[in-house]
Parts: structure tokens; C-alpha cells; sequence
């Protein structure tokens, strides 16, 4: 089985023979071309998947000499040698795999959850690979947040783990805003200024989300995943097309849920926002044999340095405050 998934201007195949991903692919991404407008970024990159059991399984060998990357390779602690990649676990989300970075090849053995449902597949798998780290070096970058769109305004929310960015967004899909990403936008620079994409990608909402809005559960797909988070048809929710262009970030804001009587939106501090967005995201590799090696990664670090720079330097910034009774109050407030 091969499959293609057209990440804007990163062509993604995958190859299997002994797991079926292709139709929980087709649900859950929704793939947009822009190879044509971009043609000096496009690029291929192949992953080759199979279960650890199938006779099909590959051979990949740890690395002996390798040296810890200082981040994931999906679940798995990262080690690089001569411009590959390794990791492995051997929990509930078995794996192996390594990737070469001048072959744009990853190759994986999966096995435990993997297993039970492709859905697991590319929720826990084919998801985080993207989001580790790998795709910088074709231009792309995700950020940890929501970016919406509406007449001519581009917001990215941002706020860590509990401040309503999934829940945040479905309030702002009923005031008839565009949802690009609710969780890990795409972004690149384009003439040195940066460019938000749509993640192309499901949305991520609890079962307290879905009964605080239980006109999406028809879009729900599959069963929980990891996170006890559901999947819901992101495609199904657009209201235009503005989805499948590149956007400028105009409006950055920070959510803060808490007890507060009223939703307030107050002018951010820039710094803190910077210091934020640099925590979150900046990935360094700070070991000599990769920063000597055939891996570029000072222009790597640079790229994602630069990126995050524009995004802030260029939006105005907000803080968000309200609680989750202020919900409905929220579109007008920023709208206004």
C-alpha cells in the first residue's frame, strides 16, 4: 500500500504492506496543494511503516555510536549518527525507526497499540513525527497553538495545557471564524516574513468539549486517542476556503481561564510572550557531531529563531482573560 499526503508544499508518501493507515488518513487530513506557488520549497520525504510482526518488518539497526539529539523521535528517546537518526520503546506504543536526513526517508516498525487501529497509527505516530522536529528541515515549523481566521484577521491563540485553545476554537467556528489549526499550524518564511498554513489536520477535543458543544459530535471519528482527546473532521467545519492559503499572523493572543467575573482582553507584554513561544518550541542541537556533521543544524535553529521572531514581531499581542461561563462572549470581544 502507498499512500500520498500533500502537506502544502511538502509531499508526504507512506508505504505499507502489512497496515492498512490510507483510510484514517483520508479522514482525518485533508491534503492542499501549493507545490505550484511555491516551487522552490517543495520536497519529498517517504515514510516506510510496517508492523514489527510482518514478514515485510525492516531491518533497522540502533546506532552504536550514537548521540542523544536532546528531543523525541516520536515517543522515543532520539540518538543521531552520520546524519541519521534512531529511536526505539518498548511501550505500549512499541516502536522502532530511524530517519535519514539526506535520503528523506524515515523507517519505522510498530508494534503494542500501533496495532489495534490505524487511527493509532497517525495519531500517535505519523502526528508527533511531524511535530518533533523533523519538519524544519523542509521549511516548516509548528507552534503550539490555535490560529483562526476571519475578514482579513489572523489569530494564533496560544496558552499552555488547560486554557481552552480546542474549546476556545468550536466557539469561534459558531461565530462563523475559519479554524486553520485548533493544536500545531504549519509555519514558513516567506521573504523573511512568516507565513501561517492550516495544519490540515483534526481537531483535538475532550468528551466535557463535545458536551459543552454537542452539535460536532456528528464530525467525531474513531475513539479516544492517548490523550483522552476525540478526533473531529476539521474539513467539515470550514466555512470558506481560507483555509488552503497562506495567512499573516495579525493577532497574537495569550489565554488565561480562570475565576474572573468578566472576559477582559488587555494589552500582552511582548517579551513574556517571546520568552513563552521560545521555551515552547526552539529546538537546539548543541552536541559537536551535530553541529560538524552532514546535519545543517545551526541553519536549522536559525530558521525556527527567525520564524518565531516575525510571528511576534509583527502581531499585536493580547492576554485573554475569562472563564469558561464567558465563552459565547468571546468572539465579539475580539472581534471588537
Amino acid at each position: 500500500m502507498e499512500t500520498q499526503l500533500q502537506l502544502h508544499f511538502l509531499k508526504f508518501n507512506i508505504q505499507s504492506h502489512s497496515l492498512e493507515v490510507a483510510p484514517w488518513l483520508e479522514c482525518l487530513y485533508a491534503p492542499n496543494d501549493l507545490s505550484h506557488d511555491f516551487p522552490d520549497q517543495s520536497v519529498s520525504l517517504t515514510l516506510q511503516i510496517e508492523s514489527k510482526d510482518s514478514p515485510h518488518a525492516l531491518a533497522i539497526a540502533p546506532l552504536p555510536n550514537g548521540v542523544f539529539a536532546e528531543t523525541n523521535l516520536c515517543t522515543g528517546r532520539c540518538y543521531y549518527a552520520d546524519g541519521r537518526f534512531y529511536s526505539a520503546s518498548d511501550t505500549e506504543f512499541w516502536h522502532e525507526m530511524d530517519y535519514d536526513v539526506e535520503r528523506n526517508l524515515i523507517r519505522a516498525n510498530v508494534g503494542g497499540k500501533f496495532l489495534e487501529t490505524g487511527q493509532w497509527v497517525i495519531s500517535n505516530f505519523l502526528r508527533p513525527i511531524l511535530q518533533s522536529f523533523i519538519l524544519p528541515f523542509y521549511g516548516l515549523k509548528t507552534l503550539h497553538g490555535a490560529v483562526l481566521h476571519k475578514n482579513g484577521r489572523t489569530v494564533f491563540l496560544s496558552g499552555g495545557a488547560g486554557m481552552g485553545k480546542s474549546t476556545t476554537t468550536l466557539q469561534f467556528i459558531e461565530a462563523g471564524w475559519d479554524v486553520l489549526s485548533d493544536d500545531g499550524p504549519f509555519f514558513f518564511l516567506q521573504d523573511n516574513q512568516s507565513r501561517v498554513l492550516a495544519s490540515l489536520d483534526y481537531l483535538h477535543v475532550t468528551e466535557n468539549t463535545l458536551n459543552m458543544f454537542p452539535q460536532f459530535g456528528p464530525f467525531k471519528v474513531g475513539g479516544l486517542d492517548s490523550r483522552d482527546k476525540y478526533a473531529l473532521r476539521r474539513q467539515m467545519l470550514q466555512q470558506s476556503d481560507a483555509w488552503r492559503s497562506p495567512h499573516t499572523i495579525t493577532d497574537f493572543v495569550e489565554l488565561r481561564r480562570g475565576d474572573f467575573e468578566t472576559p477582559r482582553l488587555v494589552p500582552g507584554d511582548r517579551g513574556s510572550a517571546f520568552r513563552f513561544m521560545f521555551n515552547d518550541t526552539m529546538i537546539i542541537f548543541r552536541h559537536p557531531a551535530l553541529q560538524e556533521g552532514p546535519l545543517s543544524a545551526r541553519r536549522y535553529s536559525e530558521f525556527i529563531f527567525k520564524l518565531v521572531t516575525s510571528v511576534l514581531q509583527n502581531a499585536r499581542i493580547h492576554q485573554l482573560e475569562y472563564a469558561n461561563h464567558h465563552l459565547k462572549q468571546l468572539p465579539e470581544l475580539l472581534e471588537g
